[in-house]
């Protein structure tokens, strides 16, 4: 059991619920819903070689036949089921799903795998979404002591060319190598983060597109020596976002804050207990193009999330480690949109605990119902939140996955599903990864924490 000070955790952020939050496009409903010319209803998962074969899962309402599942490069097929579940090797590059005009916006899509390298260790997660032309990310680095891989997929049957910035303390950089990357049609480019930006300590790295749009994703991965001390995919983000999980047991978080023209900004860390301004972030200048690092260890016991107000649109992210039974664990958040109405997410994964953290909009009462579909206990709650109220739900432990149903009758909320399991062997990271959503399609994980 985790100790009564650790649920808050869940943090909040989350968006369970789904979001699509983070590139810069938003899963619509309807066959015209066109960007850049991709049809937003085709949603991405990469795969990387440092980790076992991924197991896709796929939760649609009611079974809808207009579900498609495959590979990057191969054929898809029907699913037809409420949950169904594909093994993914890593050799296939991606896992893609098709969702049809009645499933987009009522669809999630995860991807779990476990670390098979010596620097690649813990549980890995991720949100399945479509291709987009900007995408940003929290608590990158090219320290030594980190090993991060930027994954460049695009799905799409044009050529894309990427440039990569890194936001750092120096302010904005680039490099020759990146400027001008291009990803062939359906395939999948591995980049070192420390091949474009050598020694860095801490980034976030905006990808953007000249050419066509792209799936990014940026892998970090931990290490002592020789041994791996945890590996998360970072939680993409994107400027004028105001919501930030917060895990539990932080050690040496920092507060990351970024923007592209100057912002000054003020953070309310909230939770079960009220909310609070931690102390140093009631106003803090953010230059533009400029990296601001601010201490934040001692706001993890306290707070589910971090609500972040800015004059000017910043982008914001929580990392450090977590302390537990086993080693320190990586430990990113990157801030969401609390614009949840309806939603679902999965739980049952692998045999998994789940937990769920649902946090209100601030200065709105909100109304939130909660269900389990599909399992064999019927399972329902109802919470009224007020004001950037933060509450956390344990949930049945299930024997296989199955649907949480969310809907709110009034107001809009950030929702968190977080899974955990044992660490895979004794002395490495726990099994753990949180999964943060904002408004109806599932986004990236926005955190792993240890056991």
């Amino acid at each position: 059991m985790w100790s009564r000070r650790l649920w808050p955790v869940a943090l909040a952020g989350l968006v369970l619920g789904a979001s699509e939050y983070a590139p810069s496009v938003e899963l619509t409903r309807g066959s015209a819903v066109m960007r850049k010319g991709l049809e937003q209803s085709q949603v991405v998962c990469p795969t990387v070689p440092d980790t076992s074969p991924g197991r896709l899962f796929v939760s649609s309402p009611s079974g809808a036949a207009d579900v498609r599942a495959g590979v990057l490069r191969g054929p898809a097929q029907v699913l037809g089921a409420r949950v169904a579940a594909l093994t993914v090797p890593t050799s296939k590059q991606a896992a893609v799903v098709t969702l049809g005009d009645a499933s987009v916006g009522r669809t999630d899509a995860v991807l779990l795998a476990r670390g098979a390298a010596t620097l690649v260790t813990g549980l890995l997660g991720q949100q399945c979404q479509p291709a987009a032309a900007s995408w940003w990310f929290v608590g990158a680095s090219a320290r030594f002591g980190r090993s991060d891989s930027i994954v460049l997929t695009n799905p799409t049957n044009a050529v894309a060319v990427v440039d990569i910035d890194a936001f750092t303390l120096r302010g904005r950089e680039h490099s020759a190598d990146s400027r001008g990357i291009g990803v062939r049609p359906r395939s999948r480019r591995i980049i070192a983060l420390n091949r474009l930006f050598p020694g860095v300590p801490s980034a976030v790295v905006h990808i953007s597109t000249t050419s066509g749009v792209i799936h990014a994703a940026l892998l970090a991965s931990q290490f002592t020596g020789t041994a791996g001390t945890g590996a998360e995919w970072l939680p993409a983000t994107a400027p004028g976002l105001s919501v930030i999980p917060v895990a539990p047991d932080l050690s040496s978080a920092t507060l990351y804050l970024a923007a592209e023209r100057a912002a000054t900004v003020s953070v309310r860390a909230t939770g079960p207990a009220g909310s609070f301004t931690p102390l140093g972030m009631g106003s803090i200048s953010v230059p533009a193009g400029t990296l601001v690092a601010v201490h934040a260890s001692e706001v993890a016991p306290d707070a589910a999330a971090l609500l972040v107000t800015s004059s000017s649109p910043v982008v914001a992210g929580l990392v450090g480690n977590g302390t537990g039974s086993a080693r320190a664990d990586l430990v990113a958040a990157a801030a969401v949109a609390p614009t949840v109405t309806r939603g679902q997410a999965l739980t049952g994964l692998a045999g998994l605990a789940s937990r769920l953290t649902v946090v209100s909009d601030p200065g709105r009462e909100t109304v939130v119902t909660v269900a389990l579909r599909g399992s064999a206990t019927a399972w329902r709650r109802t919470l009224t939140l007020r004001d950037g109220d933060a509450r956390v739900l344990w949930l049945p432990v299930q024997a296989r996955a199955t649907s949480v149903d969310v809907n709110v009758t009034r107001g809009s909320v950030g929702l968190l599903m977080s899974l955990r399991g044992a660490p895979s062997r004794p002395g490495t990271a726990a099994d753990i990864t949180l999964a943060a959503r904002a408004t109806t399609v599932l986004v990236r994980p926005a955190a792993q924490v240890p056991r």
